[in-house]
């Protein structure tokens, strides 16, 4: 049951286990145990119970990998992933796992889960580097007083940016009890997963001057003020109700608990019985009456998170930002404790055994979580509390990580302590989980009784451990620089020991002789043994000063150094003296400097040079300024920036755009953005440009596909997966690759869309103001395999373009039953257009779903796609159209263009449109894993036809009618009113992404076939028998003079109004306009979308200029009508909408006015 029966103290000595410790501590987890046979029965039940169980209790695996086993004694089990999606798994006394993404997912038997915790199998370790640690409650210096804020953080972290400093450390801003001024340690909480307003700075406060902070005047003078803000504020604004509603019931309810004890007192275990529990009917009706005062405290941590957010920021030009530290453990009465009570041992504190300083073993005050607990709620607390350090860290420090092996549980009376084990190797796999969604990197304190194995299985996962130089010897004396752990960041002390001159005075000796009542003879002794390691140490650094320990710590080969800004000013009392309350004057001392004038202070410099001189600062890289002037036609489309490739190669204009970008989303500085391409002509250098530019403008990472190769949906996938501040997508789509051919440059936004009209606009504003782009002057960065580089203090980070996407593609579709579907000899041909698709086609189908090989022809990106137009219809893609119309074809052929975002579905002898596919994925999506639940609605373009709509008015879905641009479907997607959308140009997607995704309509397809047993042309035919067919084809006149296309518009578009009521090719027109769409989730309004001329019968034109060519103008029109007659399922689309062809030549005049007398591309 967890309890150790013994351990090994630091001296070596074995302590046992008393049965009266042991019954205390099974007590503390609920279960009442006084004799032997008690204890024995419980075991008893405990292994009855677990034998019983179909699956383990929790299992650890890597993300992203395949194959993983999981015992299972049931036939099959369902896979809940974090995100909803289910599947079920076939068992045979085990379940192979597919590859899963990050996260925290379910495996289900009955009502028996099992845990899976996917997780990279270990962090990256960070490059050389250093940062200070510094006192927050301490910033503000003597003669100002009060209490240090966040915004104080804020200025020292911008001005430690400016000194070279890769990370800024504090001690925890865990929240703590505003009531109790005294409780002014930060490693006693209320809650972790919340934030200290008492270091929320009000504008205006009284404060007390002098070198001691005086918490009991000045907490409640600041909370005062902080009140009379929060009473005079009115209206509290958008951003308020938006952390709210982010935040949750979680939320609330800590707010709630802050209330009740500005009610009640601070510790829940003294309230009245009935609002000892959160749910309690007395609690609610508390919420209810006092809903004011709920609010103000959901209002101090709006502004704590805002304002620790601003301080982030300042420090994002940093390589690691801020580095945070989460304390072992939490109050036993505060409001972590009271909103789970079940989770939290009661009776007992973590604490630590006997040691040569503590002979009795020290207690902490603090409540441990129970073991089984944390297991049997999926870690869910560990998980949360640690995301909630990652919202803003890039480093984190867990205080004793020793606990994730063995706590140290003291009981509350006389009984020793002793150890419970805890499940280590979960604990580790959800801190690699939450630091790896944060992009972030963990120092465990590994310091005291360190349990066997731990520090290897800290290494194992990239966890550093810590160096604390006054630590560090051994049999032979002091430790060598050489001879530092790599793995770890290495100090000369911590807030709980003596700075370099008070180590050095012996001054924490003199104090706890002085508090300890200490013999004189012992005192003695204790000093004259500090001063021979004072003369042990100074000799192995060579010297007596600070510089000379920086320099010392700065040679060795940990990867991070810390600089504490105690000793950097040369103070010589240590910040908390451990085992003291009110004998010391523990987390009260100031800096003598305001907090930019302590970062830039003489002895920092000196420290920044130092860590410089021993290798800690990157190779010089000149950030050089180049002027320049806007350059004409820079305005991007729907899909961003396209021209000929010559054009982006030549000065200035890819910089002078990628500049606009930058400048067009307030920045680069500190945000991760996503970065790939198609990989055509130019996509290489295009790269490197790029990615030299977001590190001289600050970006904190930039996420790369290897060889700079990402489709764009594999894009759209990263940048919602890793939570990014958008990507760079280099691609001119389906239009030809060369370097006398077509190039493109786009970014998507943060939901991994195409840039919406006003970003759009923003960044062709700024394409015409640019006057110069900033550059940075370095060597080529190697894109060729995955891993992490710098480039300045940017982290480049290059990913195997193709294991997110196909990890996201396994959990939306039954791969079991495609592979076999495959298995049964079912053939296929994909030509992937020697374009960016290749690579997953052929990780995807060949790979994992175990097509024969050559299922992927032209699988190989080229940088002029082997001489094809790689867009996926009937005309460019004629080799596969005549597979597959000859004897004897492939039961699918399917194709996908440039970057991987439209496909072409082809079965025997039978096309299918683009609209017809998304009508028929729309009726038929319930049969795949990720769709099983039904969805939400669908959306088409305006332009595609209507056959989406008869579906969706038949099976009860909601509707939309969107302009052209896969960017109107986003606000769609976001808001959860669709899950399904298409175009007539051969895009189709889903909430998956916010993107078209080609490859993800082939699945789809694949799938529904194994699921039905179906062919293609079966398929088809049902679906026109049960809903009709739309008869479909888009007429395509490019490269027409852009005069005369205009003007063919303008003049049909002052026609409209007379054309209702009139015959055209033998068909009365019932209505004629032109589109434009309201959005219902912004209100935003789009214009002159398409001219729209519907006919009765079901007929319809729509005539369009294209935004996507680089030369020339392109007419597109549209044509349309519709049958409920089987008598006509089978004719040829160009013979049924004869009619609609010669009225649309004759509405518009197209033959007279371009002198085309047929178009260039028909599909």
């Amino acid at each position: 049951m967890g309890v150790q029966p013994a351990y090994r103290d630091q001296t070596g000595t074995l302590r046992q286990t008393s049965p009266e410790t042991a019954r205390a501590l099974l007590a503390a987890m609920g279960m009442t145990v006084e004799t032997a046979a008690e204890a024995r029965e419980h075991l008893a039940e405990r292994q009855a119970a677990q034998a019983a169980r179909p699956l383990p209790r929790w299992q650890v695996i890597e993300a992203g990998r395949a194959g993983a086993d999981v015992p299972c004694r049931a036939p099959r089990a369902l896979l809940r992933l974090e995100d909803g999606a289910e599947r079920i798994l076939a068992a045979d006394g085990s379940v192979t796992l597919p590859a899963l993404p990050l996260g925290r997912h379910r495996l289900e038997v009955g009502g028996h889960a099992c845990p899976l915790i996917a997780a990279p199998a270990a962090l990256p370790l960070p490059h050389r580097g250093w940062g200070v640690t510094l006192p927050l409650y301490g910033l503000r210096p003597p003669e100002q007083g009060g209490i240090g804020a966040y915004d104080d953080l804020a200025r020292a972290a911008s001005a430690l940016a400016e000194a070279g400093a890769d990370f800024v450390g504090l001690n925890p801003v865990h929240a703590g009890f505003p009531t109790v001024p005294d409780l002014a340690s930060p490693y006693s909480p209320s809650s972790r997963r919340r934030l200290n307003a008492l270091h929320v700075a009000a504008r205006r406060e009284t404060a007390t001057a002098g070198e001691l902070i005086d918490y009991r005047a000045d907490a409640p003078a600041r909370f005062a003020a902080l009140r009379a803000e929060f009473d005079a504020a009115g209206t509290l604004p958008e951003a308020f109700h938006a952390f709210a509603a982010e935040g949750g019931t979680e939320l609330r309810r800590f707010a709630l608990h802050q209330a009740l004890s500005d009610r009640f007192g601070p510790y829940w275990t003294d309230w009245p019985a009935p609002y000892r529990r959160p749910d309690s009917p007395e609690v609610g009706a508390f919420a209810e009456q006092e809903a004011r005062e709920v609010t103000f405290h959901l209002w101090l941590q709006w502004r704590a998170d805002t304002a620790l957010h601003a301080a982030a920021e300042a420090a994002r030009p940093m390589r690691h930002g801020l580095y945070l530290d989460l304390a072992v453990g939490t109050h036993p009465a505060g409001a972590e404790t009271w909103a789970q009570p079940e989770l939290f041992a009661r009776g007992v504190s973590l604490g630590a055994p006997p040691d040569a300083f503590s002979p009795d073993g020290q207690s902490w005050g603090l409540a441990p979580m129970i073991p089984a607990a944390l297991e049997d709620t999926g870690f869910a607390a560990l998980a949360d509390t640690l995301a909630a350090q990652f919202r803003h860290a890039g480093l984190l420090r867990i205080d004793h990580i020793l606990g994730f092996d063995r706590a140290f549980w003291v009981p509350s009376g006389a009984a020793p302590g002793a150890y419970v084990t805890m499940p280590r190797a979960a604990m580790l796999a959800i801190a690699r989980l939450e630091a790896a969604r944060a992009g972030a990197l963990i120092v465990g304190e590994d310091l005291g009784n360190v349990p066997e194995g731990l520090r290897e299985a800290l290494a194992d996962s990239g966890l550093m451990g810590c160096a604390v130089a006054q630590f560090e010897t051994g049999p032979d004396g002091w430790r060598r620089a050489e001879d530092y752990p790599e793995a770890a960041l290495a100090s000369f002390g911590t807030h709980d020991l003596p700075t370099w001159q008070g180590w050095r005075q012996g001054r924490d000796i003199a104090a706890r002789a002085r508090i300890n009542g200490w013999d004189p003879a012992f005192h003695r002794q204790a000093a004259a043994e500090r001063r021979a390691d004072v003369a042990g140490f100074e000799a192995l650094i060579g010297g007596t000063t600070h510089e000379d320990v920086a320099r010392f710590l700065g040679r060795t080969p940990a990867r991070l150094v810390a600089v504490q800004m105690e000793d950097v000013l040369g103070l010589a009392d240590q910040p908390n003296l451990p085992g003291t309350t009110d004998e010391y004057p523990n987390w009260r001392r100031r800096l003598p400097l305001a907090p930019e004038d302590a970062a830039r202070s003489p002895g920092l410099r000196r420290a920044a040079a130092l860590m410089a001189e021993t290798g800690r600062k990157e190779p010089r890289m000149d950030v050089i300024t180049v002027a320049t002037d806007p350059i004409e036609g820079q305005k991007p489309g729907t899909s961003g920036l396209r021209k000929k490739t010559r054009v982006f190669m030549g000065p200035h204009y890819l910089e002078n755009f990628v500049q606009a970008i930058f400048d067009g989303i307030g920045g680069a500085q500190g945000k991760t953005l996503v970065l790939g391409g198609d990989g055509r002509y130019f996509n290489d250098r295009a790269a490197q440009v790029i990615l030299r530019m977001a590190a001289a403008q600050g970006a904190r990472r930039v996420i790369v596909g290897a060889g700079a190769l990402l489709s764009t949906p594999a894009a759209s996938n990263l940048i919602r997966t890793r939570r990014t501040d958008g990507g760079i997508i280099l691609s001119a789509s389906h239009n030809p690759g060369g370097p006398d051919e077509d190039f493109g440059v786009k970014f998507n936004t943060p939901n991994g869309g195409p840039a919406p009209q006003d970003v759009t606009e923003r960044i062709h504003a700024a394409s015409m103001r640019v006057s110069d782009y900033r550059i940075l002057e370095s060597q080529d960065i190697d894109l060729s395999r995955p891993g992490e580089t710098t480039l300045g203090a940017t982290t480049v980070e290059v990913v195997d373009p193709v294991a997110d996407y196909a990890a996201l593609m396994e959990r939306l579709f039954d791969f079991d039953r495609i592979a076999a579907l495959f298995a049964g000899g079912f053939r296929m041909r994909y030509d992937a257009m020697n374009a960016v698709t290749g690579p997953y086609a052929r990780a995807i189908l060949e790979g994992r779903l175990g097509a024969p090989e050559g299922t992927v022809v032209n699988g190989h990106p080229l940088p002029d796609f082997g001489g094809m137009h790689p867009d996926p219809n009937p005309i460019w893609a004629k080799e596969l159209m005549d597979a597959m119309m000859a004897e004897g074809a492939p039961d699918l052929g399917a194709a996908s263009d440039g970057d991987g975002d439209r496909n072409m579905i082809v079965g025997p002898h039978t096309y299918v449109t683009p609209s017809d596919s998304l009508a028929v994925l729309a009726a038929n999506a319930h049969l795949c894993p990720g769709y099983a639940d039904g969805l939400e609605g669908v959306a088409r373009s305006m332009p595609t036809s209507r056959a989406v709509d008869r579906v969706a008015q038949a099976r009860g879905m909601a509707f939309y009618e969107t302009p052209t641009g896969w960017k109107f479907f986003g606000n769609l997607l976001d808001d959860g009113r669709v899950t399904l959308c298409g175009e007539e140009s051969a895009g189709t997607g889903s909430a998956h992404v916010r993107e078209k995704d080609g490859l993800w309509a082939v699945l789809m397809w694949l799938n529904l076939l194994a699921a039905t047993g179906k062919t293609v042309p079966r398929v088809m035919a049902d679906h026109w028998a049960e809903f009709g067919r739309d008869f479909y084809s888009r007429h395509d006149y490019e490269g027409l003079d852009a005069g005369v296309a205009g003007k063919l518009m303008e003049d049909l578009r002052l026609r409209l109004d007379d054309i209702a009521g009139t015959e055209w090719g033998g068909r009365m027109v019932e209505a004629a306009d032109e589109f434009a769409y309201d959005d219902p989730v912004d209100g935003s309004r789009a214009e002159a979308q398409g001219l729209r001329v519907r006919f009765s019968g079901g007929g319809r034109i729509v005539f369009r200029l294209s935004g996507t060519g680089t030369s020339g103008a392109t007419l597109r029109v549209y044509l349309e009508d519709y049958t409920d007659d089987p008598a006509r399922f089978g004719e040829d689309p160009q013979v049924a909408l004869a009619p609609m062809i010669a009225a649309a030549d004759a509405l518009a005049g197209i033959a007279a006015r371009t002198g085309r007398t047929a178009p260039d591309v028909r599909t």
